[in-house]
């Protein structure tokens, strides 16, 4: 597969039955000032549009759902560095049949008490890439303006005819990661 570089909204297959890849990788990146600390997280939502228990929310705080399927690699306090600066395992294979989608945010940490938001945060974005090889599957840059929010709900996966699909999401969310999953309540 080619990188494709999505808009807001565009949705690209990720896998299909029989492809053979069962596992990806999301990573998100960005650019930030000094006093700034920015998470990736990922909600596990049923087919009713429901995270249920806090249990499906994957975050810094619990960096592994119970089915092994999705999994934070690391918390990075301070995004230097290119590249990925949080990236989250997903393996299609162990999500829950009761799970038919993974939203992917991205927050910054204590933002209304350090007065911080996410127009303040460059070269933000966020890429579904093949862990066995590298390549990137889909990538969308994080680049409209986002100064009235703390964070953004950027993609999500889900089911699709027997495979997964990556949409890019771009909603201004505020908040943090527990005001974010009240959102699929």
């Amino acid at each position: 597969m080619t990188e494709l570089n999505l808009v807001k909204g565009e949705k690209v297959p990720l896998s299909k039955a029989g492809s053979g890849l069962d596992k990806i990788t999301i990573g998100g990146g960005w650019d930030i000032g000094d006093n700034f600390d920015l998470d990736l997280s990922a909600y596990l939502i049923d087919a009713n549009g429901k995270l249920g228990a806090m249990t499906n929310v994957v975050f810094f705080g619990a960096k592994k759902h119970s089915s092994g399927a999705v999994e934070l690699d690391k918390d990075n306090l301070t995004g230097i560095g290119e590249g990925d600066d949080e990236k989250i395992f997903v393996d299609f294979s162990k999500i829950p049949a009761d799970r038919t989608e993974v939203y992917f945010g991205i927050n910054i940490y204590q933002a209304s008490e350090r007065k911080q938001n996410f127009g303040m945060v460059k070269n933000a974005f966020i890429r579904a890439f093949n862990p066995a090889d590298n390549a990137v599957l889909a990538k969308y840059d994080l680049s409209e303006d986002y100064s009235t929010a703390t964070g953004v709900l950027a993609a999500k996966i889900y089911r699709h005819e027997g495979g997964w699909k990556f949409q890019a999401l771009g909603e201004k969310l505020n908040g943090t990661i527990n005001d974010i999953a009240k959102k699929f309540q």
